[in-house]
C-alpha cells in the first residue's frame, strides 16, 4: 500500500489547520475525469543509458517540436548531479549532458536565443558554512549538448532558485534562496552579454522569494516571497530597478506559494500549498488591481494535497495543475479549474492502478503542447521508481 507517509512533506510536517476565510465558490465537479494518462518515458528502465533520475523541474518545448528538460539525480549517483535530456514528440528520450557534482534547482530550462539556459543550485567557487562547494551556477547548453557554465554565483547572491526568465532588455532575470534562513534571499539580473550579474533587491531576513519571477503585462516583475518569519507567504511586485511592493499578504501559515502566470485580461493565478478550508493548499486568483481571491481548497475526501507547482491555463481556457500528495492513493493529482473557480474536475489519481507504472509526486508545472495536450513528470514511480514523462490529453 502507497501511503502519504512515504512521501516527504514539505518542511517534514502538517501544520495544524488555523482558520481561514474562504473567498470564492467551487462545484466539485468530478472526482475523476475521462482524460488519457499515457506514459512517455521511464527513467532509469535501462531504454536509455544514464538517462537520470527524479525529474522535478517539468519540461520546455522548443521550436523544433522536442521537449527538453532536466533530472535531480542520476542513476548512478543519486544523491546529486542530474542531467539534461531531449524527448522528441513521438517519446524517444536522449541524455544530452551529465553533470558531475552539481544539483540542478528545481525549474525548468529556458529556450534563449537557441540555447537552453538554467541553473544549478550549487557548484562554482567558494565553500558555504555547511562545507558544500559552490553557491550555484547559470549554464547554458545547445540543442546537441555542448554545456558552458556562464557564471558563478558568490556568498552575496547565492542558491538560484527557480527558472530564469528573459527581461524587456534582453537580459535575464531569477531570484537566489539561502541554505541559512537568517538570510534573505536576492532578486538579481544577469546579462549574457557582458556576463555581469546584479543583485536588484536583497530580501530581509527570513523572508526570500519562494518562486521564479513573472515578468507582468505592465513591465513589472511579480513573484511570492516569505513575509516574515517563515510564517506566511506574501504577493511582491518589483520594478526593472529592484523596487519592491508587497501586494498582498496571504493568512497565517500559509506557505510554499507556486510560480504565478497571467492571462490575457491580466489577472494572476498561482498557488499555495498550505491553508485554505482544510489547510491542504490552495489555487488562488489575483485581480490586475490585486485583489485576491481563492479558487480552490485542496483536502476534501479524495482531493490533491500541497499544489506548490503552480497552474498553467490550457487551450479551452481552464487552467491545470498537479498537486504532490493527497488523492485516493495519496499520490498525488492531475485536475483542471475553470478560472472562476466554478468548476473542478480531478483528471487522474496517480498510484491508483488505472495507468501501469504511472508515477506519484509531480513536482512540477504542466506545459501545454504545441498538440493542445498537457504534459509534465514525476518525481518518484514508473517501472524503475525514478519517475516518468506522462501526457494527459484533457
Amino acid at each position: 500500500m502507497f501511503t502519504l507517509s512515504s512521501l516527504p512533506l514539505r518542511g517534514g510536517v502538517r501544520w495544524p489547520i488555523f482558520s481561514a476565510t474562504l473567498i470564492g465558490y467551487f462545484v466539485l465537479s468530478a472526482l475523476n475525469g475521462a482524460a488519457q494518462l499515457t506514459i512517455l518515458h521511464s527513467f532509469g528502465d535501462g531504454t536509455v543509458p544514464n538517462d537520470g533520475a527524479r525529474p522535478q523541474a517539468g519540461l520546455i518545448q522548443a521550436s523544433d517540436g522536442n521537449f527538453y528538460g532536466t533530472t535531480g539525480d542520476t542513476t548512478l549517483n543519486p544523491f546529486g548531479s542530474g542531467v539534461i535530456f531531449q524527448m522528441t514528440s513521438a517519446g524517444a528520450v536522449s541524455t544530452l549532458y551529465t553533470f558531475t557534482g552539481l544539483n540542478l534547482s528545481p525549474s525548468r530550462l529556458l529556450l534563449y536565443n537557441g540555447d537552453l539556459v538554467g541553473t544549478t543550485s550549487i557548484g562554482g567557487r567558494g565553500v558555504d558554512s555547511y562545507g558544500t562547494p559552490g553557491f550555484g551556477t547559470i549554464f547554458k547548453t545547445s540543442l546537441s549538448g555542448q554545456t558552458v557554465f556562464l557564471q558563478e554565483f558568490s556568498s552575496d547572491s547565492n542558491y538560484p532558485i527557480g527558472n530564469l526568465i528573459p527581461g524587456p532588455n534582453g537580459e535575464l532575470y531569477g531570484t537566489s534562496g539561502s541554505a541559512d534562513n537568517q538570510v534573505g534571499g536576492t532578486a538579481f539580473k544577469y546579462n549574457p552579454v557582458t556576463k555581469k550579474l546584479t543583485v536588484l533587491h536583497s530580501f530581509p531576513a527570513r523572508s526570500g522569494p519562494e518562486t521564479p519571477l513573472l515578468l507582468g503585462q505592465d513591465g513589472n516583475f511579480y513573484g511570492s516571497s516569505r513575509a516574515s518569519h517563515n510564517t506566511t507567504s506574501a504577493i511582491f511586485m518589483m520594478t526593472p530597478a529592484g523596487n519592491v511592493t508587497i501586494l498582498y499578504t496571504f493568512p497565517l501559515f500559509t506557505l510554499g506559494a507556486g510560480p504565478m502566470i497571467q492571462d490575457a485580461a491580466g489577472n494572476f493565478y498561482g498557488t499555495t500549498d498550505l491553508n485554505g478550508t482544510y489547510n491542504s493548499g490552495t489555487v488562488f486568483k489575483m485581480t490586475s488591481q490585486y485583489v485576491v481571491t481563492i479558487l480552490h481548497s485542496f483536502g476534501g475526501s479524495g482531493d490533491g494535497f500541497g499544489p506548490d507547482n503552480g497552474v498553467v491555463i490550457g487551450p479551452d481556457g481552464n487552467l491545470y495543475g498537479t498537486t504532490p500528495q493527497g488523492g485516493t492513493k495519496d499520490a498525488g493529482v492531475i485536475y483542471q479549474l475553470a478560472p472562476d473557480g466554478s468548476t473542478y474536475t480531478i483528471l487522474h489519481h496517480f498510484y491508483d492502478g488505472s495507468v501501469a507504472n504511472d508515477g506519484y509526486q509531480p513536482n512540477a508545472p504542466l506545459i501545454v503542447g504545441t498538440d493542445n495536450n498537457l504534459y509534465g513528470t514525476t518525481r518518484g514511480g514508473g517501472s524503475a521508481n525514478l519517475g516518468v514523462i506522462f501526457k494527459i490529453v484533457p
